[in-house]
């Protein structure tokens, strides 16, 4: 009920400054423009008695900034400096009722009441019958007054998000206190369903404070087959500087003990920030006691704006304790623990950078371990070798375009394995060099040279090294063929093929004896052709503004050729795509050898090793009429990681736009092949479809399936049931097939999910 409490605070906020401005109206004098009380009724009466008033009669409105308050009479009386506002008694219809009873609004909402007083003197102030719609939520209070600057005191209070005269639910509360910007105080608090009370607390204190601050956090309440039931947050937030905050959090399991969780973090704008996270486990059962614990760090430090420091640790004393206690996907199938300590330097003017890194890593389920103490990698940024001319480009030679980069690593790495202790040395240099050159517009020429360097050194052993030695030379055009058939909508094909050549040659030279070099040992001589031809095919139809241009297909083919090798050219890539319309696709990927398995070289005659077809077709539609969309996709408790959810229960629920109900068909078929010599083919075949749509604009069914072609079954089925209840909203989710079957039921308030009805059966969480 925080915004409520709010709402009051600006409304007598806002009345003090009306009564300052009629005040100084009384005596001629004049605002400024951003403080300007505007104010306006059918009749304005000023009495000078002993009793002097002011009274606005009819239609009273008064409005400062951007709050407005309206009432049938507005009475201020300066000697008791008291201001009035209530309705005005109205007996047309032969029964006697208040008509244009007082109404504040702002931007964030408006508060109605029967009648408001508000003494400027002592700054106390009631409101009776008052009513606020604030945001998101509906507000009520029998009597409301203000004890001061900072207190309200609020009987027989209630808060709902449901906009009906008889809403759905509500909380009621006797009797609150609100400490203004600081904390509410209700006692007792009973949560309604239509007006049979469900459940009752003796009292609750929240904080309403908007800023970042200490305080108590909020518990939660859950249930599985491991821990029984739990309660989760019990602990405390402290936030003593803008700098820093920390918290500590427990967990009461029914079965399996209590878990204790620490949090530390820090944050210095633009130079520094991290996180330091400890948790301790005391897992309990009746077979046996464990005790386990894992620690956690992060931490990022800019020292300058081309150096930085950061470094990430993680440690444990149980390999397991992860898979125990953390419903986040990666986390339980992550079995590796990595530290790493890395300092960052960049030269902004050359692009040259260096890094040192300490790297430590730990398999969990080996227990092997590695540590690189130190690697270190610089990187020379791709840069000219002869600096262009600057200005005019046309001055520019052939040469300014070769350009050149370098890099280098060096690292010691030293291993725990379940073999025994092993450690290395490595030394890795590179260079590189390339040139873009262009003759006659039409063809361009990209040649390639580049030089390696390996060297190590393993524990016992002496340092050997090798050095590669490659060269290349790529040329490649773009060809176009244009028709106008104009034949109905269709007006023009264009028709683009892109081929391309490219020579390589490379060596490898190994030597044992340090730096010394024998090109008499060079190993490794290949030489290698690649060829590639690519080709688009694209339409334009229509006139007009109706024209659309799209690319119809695409496809390309690739090989390489290398004499030296048994089988010289290597297998030919094949890729299509074609797209006619928005909602259909069909992609097309083979791969084809030259030879037979005997090795005999049939070109005419490829044959077919690995082909991938698949299929789609989708349909998105509209119905016209308003939608009531769930407000999230996965079912409450599971959490979304890389597209899986930790209950298993896939959720796919397509959300409908605010303003129409769109349904959804979508079908496609997968085709996979794939023939090994001496074994026999392997076919994969599914089809797998959904669809979506809304009877009425308060239901949403969606459906799910995977159907297997080879087995001829269904191999995966999932339909989810989705209802909006006004305030509340419901969502089954069934899978009646596969061994995920079971299902999922929740009904809960849109606003608030954590009041809810939970119900599932099956394979739910791991």
């Amino acid at each position: 009920m925080k915004q409520f409490f709010l709402t009051i605070l600006s409304s007598l906020f806002a009345l003090v400054l009306l009564v300052s401005a009629a005040a100084q109206a009384k005596e001629g004098a004049r605002e400024s423009l951003a403080d300007t009380v505007h104010y306006a009724a059918e009749r304005i009466d000023c009495r000078f008695e002993e009793d002097t008033t002011i009274v606005l009669l009819g239609k009273a409105e008064v409005a400062y900034q951007d709050m407005e308050l309206n009432a049938g009479k507005i009475t201020y009386y300066p000697g008791q400096e008291l201001l009035c506002a209530e309705g005005l008694p109205d007996t047309s219809d032969g029964k006697l009722r208040l008509t244009e009873t007082p109404v504040l609004r702002d931007k964030e909402g408006s508060i109605r009441a029967l009648s408001l007083t508000y003494n400027l003197k002592s700054k106390r102030g009631t409101l009776v019958e008052a009513r606020a719609n604030y945001r998101d939520g509906f507000y009520t209070g029998r009597r409301v007054r203000k004890l001061g600057e900072k207190t309200l005191q609020i009987f027989r209070g209630t808060y709902t998000t449901c906009n009906l005269s008889r809403p759905h639910y509500r909380f009621w509360s006797r009797q609150m206190k609100v400490l203004i910007n600081d904390k509410v105080i209700a006692k007792p608090v009973v949560f309604y369903v239509w007006n049979v009370p469900v459940f009752w607390l003796p009292f609750i204190v929240f904080s309403i404070r908007k800023q970042r601050h200490s305080g108590f956090l909020i518990p939660r309440y859950g249930s599985n087959d491991i821990d029984g039931r739990y309660v989760h947050n019990l602990g405390y937030y402290l936030a003593p500087s803008p700098y820093w905050d920390a918290a500590v959090r427990g967990t009461l399991r029914e079965q399996t003990g209590w878990m204790l969780d620490s949090e530390f973090r820090y944050h210095l704008r633009g130079r520094l920030r991290g996180t330091i996270t400890g948790s301790f486990d005391n897992r309990a059962t009746a077979i046996a006691q464990k005790r386990a614990w894992r620690l956690g760090f992060s931490h990022l430090h800019t020292l300058s704006p081309t150096m930085t420091l950061r470094g990430r640790g993680d440690f444990c004393s149980d390999k397991n304790f992860s898979v125990r206690n953390s419903t986040n996907l990666y986390s339980r199938l992550n079995r590796t623990l990595r530290s790493y300590l890395s300092f960052h330097k960049h030269w902004t003017g050359s692009g040259n950078s260096i890094d040192l890194t300490v790297l430590h890593s730990r398999n969990l389920d080996t227990d092997e371990t590695s540590l690189y103490l130190p690697r270190i990698s610089f990187r020379k940024a791709r840069a000219p070798i002869f600096k262009p001319p600057k200005g005019d480009h046309t001055l520019a030679k052939w040469y300014h375009s070769i350009y050149y980069s370098f890099s280098s690593d060096f690292s010691h790495l030293r291993e725990e394995r379940t073999t025994g202790e092993y450690s290395r040395v490595n030394l890795n240099t590179n260079l590189y060099a390339s040139a873009v050159q262009k003759f006659r517009t039409w063809l361009h020429l990209r040649p390639s040279v580049s030089w390696g360097m390996r060297g190590f050194q393993s524990q016992g052993e002496k340092f050997q090294r090798q050095e590669s030695y490659s060269f290349a030379l790529s040329a490649s055009t773009t060809l176009y063929g244009f028709f106008q058939p104009h034949i109905g909508s269709l007006r023009a094909v264009r028709h683009t093929v892109k081929p391309s050549v490219a020579f390589l040659c490379s060596a490898r030279l190994d030597t044992l004896d340090g730096f010394r070099y024998d090109l008499r040992k060079l190993r490794d001589p290949r030489t290698q052709v690649r060829l590639n031809l690519g080709n688009i095919l694209q339409v334009k139809t229509g006139r007009g503004r109706k024209q659309r241009k799209f690319n119809l297909a695409t496809w390309g083919f690739s090989t390489s050729y290398n004499p030296r090798a048994r089988e010289k050219f290597s297998d030919l890539t094949t890729n299509v795509r074609v797209s006619p319309v928005k909602t259909f696709e069909v992609v097309l990927n083979s791969t084809h050898s030259f030879y037979t398995p005997g090795g005999e070289f049939r070109p005419s005659a490829p044959r077919l090793k690995r082909i991938n077809l698949t299929a789609s077709f989708r349909l998105r539609g509209k119905t016209g009429r308003k939608a009531s969309p769930p407000e999230s996709s996965a079912p409450e408790g599971t959490e979304e990681v890389a597209g899986y959810t930790s209950s298993r229960m896939e959720e796919t629920t397509i959300h409908p736009s605010d303003r129409e109900v769109p349904y959804v068909f979508g079908i496609s078929y997968r085709y996979s092949l794939v023939k090994s010599a001496g074994l026999p083919a392997s076919v994969v075949q599914w089809i797998k479809g959904n669809l979506s749509f809304s009877p009425t604009s308060k239901w949403r069914i969606d459906w799910w399936v995977n159907y297997n072609l080879q087995k001829w079954r269904i191999t995966t089925q999932q339909i989810s049931i989705y209802r909006d209840l006004h305030c509340w909203e419901a969502r089954l989710v069934w899978m009646p097939t596969g061994y995920r079957r079971g299902y999922y039921f929740r009904m809960n308030i849109k606003a608030l999910p954590e009041i809810k009805i939970e119900k599932k059966k099956g394979i739910v969480g791991f």
